[in-house]
């Protein structure tokens, strides 16, 4: 839990790319 909330905090600048990306790769726009 602990390293999940790490992490949302570090990449919470590029979260949304990360995101649009998953999205991307899994086919969904």
């Amino acid at each position: 839990e602990k390293l999940d909330k790490d992490r949302f905090r570090r990449d919470l600048g590029g979260v949304e790319d990360a995101y649009q990306e998953v999205f991307k790769r899994i086919g969904i726009q």
